[in-house]
């Protein structure tokens, strides 16, 4: 019954997703949906995660690093960004490479959102404390934003 509901859901986007196999496909559906805070903001958090690969850059998701730890409340101040698994997309071995499976059963809305991402420039997004997310195209804007939230005390630290 799993396997033919994933099959319903997966249907309609089996055109979409013709450069990545359904395995990979499903895992990057899966950190899609475990990074946003909100399904709203998933089609440009597809976009980040789709121009990363590309660019064959770190993946860099702090869900990713969470899972590997076995952390289930991921905040920024408590990444693992140096465990050795290959889930911890943050490790330069990792660079171009999504984790080795999914992080979660990824819904229907993170899989439309991944198979019909946002066409972007982003390559970095943070959330503040009040739920909003920021998408950047530069490390120095990323890193620009997130200096702004913590002097307005919008930082998601917990």
């Amino acid at each position: 019954r799993l396997l033919n509901q994933m099959d319903r859901v997966l249907t309609p986007y089996k055109n979409n997703i013709k450069d990545y196999t359904i395995h990979e496909f499903l895992t990057l559906a899966s950190v899609v949906q475990s990074e946003g805070i909100g399904d709203e903001d998933w089609p440009s958090i597809a976009s980040v995660f789709y121009n990363r690969l590309d660019q064959k850059m770190s993946f860099g998701s702090c869900v990713t690093a969470c899972y590997a730890a076995k952390i289930d409340s991921c905040t920024s101040s408590n990444v693992p960004t140096s465990i050795v698994s290959p889930y911890n997309t943050y490790l330069s071995s990792m660079a171009g490479k999504l984790p080795i499976g999914p992080i979660s059963n990824p819904g229907a809305e993170a899989i439309n959102a991944t198979a019909t991402p946002a066409s972007t420039d982003y390559l970095y997004f943070v959330s503040d404390a009040h739920r909003k997310t920021y998408f950047n195209k530069t490390h120095d804007e990323h890193k620009a934003t997130i200096a702004r939230l913590k002097a307005l005390k919008l930082w998601l630290e917990d």
